[in-house]
């Protein structure tokens, strides 16, 4: 009786300790399924659980939580007309990009899928950057300097 009663509590801890871990990623897991709808509600919910997960000790360093989360807050930066995000998109740029950088320095072990599409989403801004860099010296050379400030204001 007693060897049963033993393993019966280790295996209640076992499993006790695989679920606690796995409970933990739980928020970035569902900020991700979140974002696959592409709607702004389910954009609203995806901030609310990769900011839980930020939160978290377990989670908050996370490679993987930190690719979410640029995506998350991407994704609220390009809808800044959007009044369902109203407040939420000051400066969601810039923790996109320190989100990104903090996945690139992350010492933690990364999965190769997640390093494709954090190296195939820096390819893509860069492109558009460099987009947006051309239309801005087109303007610049074909307009006086009261009329750049006026276009770019409005661009």
């Amino acid at each position: 009786m007693n060897k049963i009663m033993k393993s019966t509590l280790g295996l209640a801890l076992t499993l006790g300790f695989a679920q606690c871990s796995t409970a933990q990623i739980k928020a970035v897991n569902s900020a991700e399924y979140a974002l696959m709808s592409n709607t702004v509600e389910d954009l609203v919910i995806a901030k609310e659980e990769i900011d839980k997960a930020k939160l978290n000790l377990k989670t908050a360093e996370l490679p993987k939580m930190y690719l979410v989360r640029a995506d998350v807050y991407s994704r609220i930066a390009g809808a800044k007309g959007n009044e369902l995000l109203k407040g939420l998109t000051d400066k969601a740029g810039l923790e996109a990009t320190i989100s990104m950088n903090k996945f690139f320095q992350s010492t933690l072990p990364k999965k190769d899928d997640d390093l494709e599409t954090a190296i195939g989403w820096q390819e893509i801004h860069l492109l558009r950057h460099l987009t947006s860099l051309h239309r801005i010296s087109i303007l610049m050379i074909h307009c006086d300097s009261t009329n750049y400030v006026s276009i770019m204001e409005n661009w």
